[in-house]
């Protein structure tokens, strides 16, 4: 996959296509990894990129947080990896931040079907590498028959103070 940024002329364009990250360079982590499902997220004028990454040889899925530089042209050259963390078959991950700190969202790798959605919670973007994972509640619950809402996560945003859209 590919992450294209806006320019600073507007929707219209022009685009900047990122370059793009080698599967032979990096952490040996990150090695025979293809990019699957992402997102972008801006924390104080920083933007990021989380991704699930696959394993080629075992098809494990594993999640990693990239940073880009300051004019969001290309990864950043001194913080470029900022946290990776096992999947667990997670795929379409995003991040919000609220006033009680990070949110990391992503549903469970189940195809083109519905899947349950998970989250953690962590006072800094690195410390979501290590907090528990909770099943996002809905309503009506999760059943074996319908996750999420018969749907499969692709993001969530605030509309007002303590109103969320999910949208799968």
């Amino acid at each position: 996959r590919r992450q294209i940024f806006v320019s600073t002329n507007g929707v219209e364009g022009d685009y900047v296509e990122l370059p793009a990250l080698s599967n032979k360079i990096g952490t040996e982590n990150e090695r025979n990894r293809n990019f699957g499902g992402s997102s972008t997220f801006v924390d104080e004028g920083k933007m990021y990129i989380i991704t699930s990454r696959m394993n080629s040889h075992t098809r494990d899925r594993d999640i990693f947080l990239y940073r880009l530089n300051d004019s969001w042209t290309d990864w950043h050259p001194d913080e470029r990896l900022i946290a990776t963390w096992p999947g667990r078959r997670r795929e379409s991950p995003d991040i919000v931040k609220t006033d009680s700190g990070y949110y990391y969202f992503a549903s469970e790798t189940h195809g083109w079907r519905d899947s349950t959605t998970f989250y953690r919670q962590a006072e800094s973007l690195v410390g979501l590498s290590t907090a528990a994972e909770h099943e996002v509640n809905f309503l009506p619950h999760n059943t074996d028959t319908i996750q999420s809402h018969g749907s499969q996560f692709c993001s969530i945003n605030r509309l007002e103070e303590n109103k969320w859209i999910f949208q799968g």
